[in-house]
């Protein structure tokens, strides 16, 4: 069942984006930093679950105006300053990205291409996973129309989406899902990431 995420969901939101997307930079910081990011997704953006039996089995975040969101998300939530600067203090390197992480979408409102310069929209598709014993049974699509018909709510006509280029599985979903591929950008080092957008 496709429903909202509520605020008691973000703990295995959290759980199921550490397992899926274990190589994201936010995966990285741990359940319990991501749990409080998504409860400020649930409370402040948006967040859809694909529950089964209360079993979260899928998951999208997204935001009608993503600039500045990650700095709004710290201001109101001093606790994970606190678990971010311990994390930085065990592992340096990680200043670095969450930097690059929270500059982002800023530096990515417009971005040259091929075709020259691209102005991306605000909104944008932040976060998605489907647990691997459920992939290829629809719950992504799902997920993906269900996203997009509150953007429509929204007046959204538009929105964007990085991906690492190196999740095949996921950029092939997109590719094959409407989404165009309109440039790309380094986050996080060497780290690629492919920038998509898809009309409404």
């Amino acid at each position: 069942m496709i429903r909202s995420a509520q605020k008691a969901d973000a703990i295995a939101i959290a759980s199921l984006h550490k397992r899926s997307l274990k190589d994201s930079f936010l995966a990285k910081l741990g359940s319990g930093f991501l749990a409080s990011l998504y409860v400020f997704l649930i409370k402040k953006e948006f967040v859809i679950v694909y529950a089964e039996e209360k079993v979260i089995k899928g998951f999208v975040s997204f935001s009608i105006n993503s600039s500045g969101m990650m700095k709004r998300f710290l201001i109101t939530s001093p606790v994970c300053i606190l678990k971010l600067i311990g994390i930085i203090l065990s592992s340096p390197k990680f200043l670095k990205q969450f930097i690059e992480t929270l500059t982002a979408p800023s530096k990515s409102k417009t971005l040259e291409s091929s075709a020259g310069k691209v102005k991306l929209p605000n909104a944008e598709f932040l976060s998605f996973a489907v647990d691997p014993n459920y992939q290829k049974s629809g719950i992504g699509i799902q997920l993906l129309k269900a996203m997009e018909n509150q953007f429509v709510q929204n007046g959204i006509k538009k929105y964007k989406l990085f991906a690492g280029a190196s999740m095949e599985s996921a950029n092939k979903f997109y590719n094959k899902n409407g989404f165009v591929l309109v440039s790309q950008v380094t986050i996080h080092g060497n780290e690629l990431s492919n920038i998509f957008t898809k009309e409404l």
